[in-house]
């Protein structure tokens, strides 16, 4: 699979999302077989969350969350991880239960998917903290 150099370019015939979310389920089914070592349809992957996250300005990404209720294969044990320059160790915890070290990005979407909260902003200031931070007392 190759990335398109740009989604949103006129000459596509596509609808940037369409595009967009099919490149995501497929990158999605890509790293769960390199990192988790299980095969799955991208068909079958369903929509979780979406986290549009922000480091610091000028740095947001959209991240795509997804769940997958069947595969092929046996998910590796926690050791050894399959890219550990990029990830400590693989652990499997309730969504809800995440290690106090788990990169807040990620766990902000894994939160989000039994929530049921479908998009979830993480690190802008959410719309309740805005409404506080402008009431007039």
């Amino acid at each position: 699979m190759s990335e398109p150099v740009s989604p949103y370019g006129p000459d596509n015939g596509e609808k940037p999302t369409r595009r967009a979310l099919c490149w995501r389920v497929e990158a999605a089914a890509r790293e769960t077989r390199e990192e988790v070592g299980v095969d799955h349809d991208p068909d079958l992957l369903e929509p979780a969350a979406v986290v549009h996250h922000l480091r610091e300005p000028g740095q947001a990404r959209i991240g795509a969350f997804f769940v997958a209720t069947r595969w092929r294969g046996e998910p590796r044990s926690a050791e050894p991880n399959a890219e550990p320059a990029e990830a400590g160790k693989l652990v499997w915890a309730h969504p809800n239960l995440l290690p106090s070290n788990t990169v807040p990005y990620p766990a902000a979407g894994i939160r989000a998917w039994p929530d049921g909260t479908r998009f979830a902003p993480h690190g802008w200031w959410s719309p309740q903290a805005c409404a506080e931070r402008t009431r007039v007392s």
